[in-house]
């Protein structure tokens, strides 16, 4: 199905975002460095979301070119420079991010989490955060529960840096900089090994979808096709 979808667009009469990437022979990805997204160990690159784009690539018949940036800011303003064809960087879809960007089919799950350093009490709810401060990169269900409970509980802080990457978001607790952080079960489950002194202080959502970002109201050409992908790995997963 997906080869068929592929040359079915190739023969279409204007040039479009997929016809360049096959023109070109490269599918360039916008990621961060992280064990979730993007790293290189012995001069082999790995790295959850590569693996997958790479796979994309592969079905695509084009070569990966993975460029690397420091946080979603960057990112964004990457892809709006035409700097590449997709965000590959574990992004959920949050309110904020949908303005922004067009998503893909999802193609994993991942919950909110809240994060402690071990040493100290483990929360359970909300309550047990006052007099502390709470660090995020990104807007959330739960960041916005935080702030409708602030006017009660105004020693209750939250700081929200979209500049963090989320193992900045971790390191930070591990560090013992920050009380707590929120973050994301992918990113928690596969740095808490590196960040030992961290642990799960509350689930805090529900699971919701991984997806890659594309340039938005672009043609849509290469994002269907990703959407025919994903759905065809989270299948296979299953």
């Amino acid at each position: 199905m997906m080869i068929a979808f592929v040359a079915a667009i190739n023969r279409s009469n204007h040039t479009n975002d997929l016809q360049r990437v096959l023109k070109r022979g490269v599918l360039t990805i916008l990621t961060t460095e992280s064990a979730t997204t993007f790293f290189k160990k012995s001069g082999v690159c790995n790295g959850f979301e590569f693996l997958i784009a790479n796979d994309f690539a592969r079905n695509l018949g084009v070569e990966l070119e993975v460029k690397t940036k420091n946080n979603f800011e960057e990112l964004k303003l990457a892809l709006n420079a035409g700097e590449g064809n997709l965000i590959a960087a574990n992004l959920t879809q949050t309110m904020l991010s949908q303005h922004l960007l067009d998503f893909s089919m999802p193609y994993h799950y991942v919950s909110e989490q809240l994060i402690y350093r071990r040493e100290k009490p483990k929360p359970d709810t909300i309550i047990d955060l006052q007099g502390t401060m709470v660090l995020t990169n990104q807007p959330s269900f739960f960041v916005a529960q935080i702030k409708d409970t602030q006017q009660d509980n105004p020693e209750l802080i939250l700081i929200n840096n979209p500049s963090l990457s989320n193992v900045d978001i971790i390191r930070v607790v591990h560090s013992n900089d920050n009380d707590f952080s929120i973050t994301d079960s992918l990113s928690f489950n596969i740095n808490r090994h590196i960040f030992h002194e961290v642990a799960l202080g509350i689930e805090i959502s529900e699971k919701k979808p991984l997806s890659w970002g594309f340039l938005k109201n672009g043609d849509k050409s290469l994002l269907s096709i990703a959407d025919l992908f994903n759905n065809d790995f989270t299948a296979k997963k299953n």
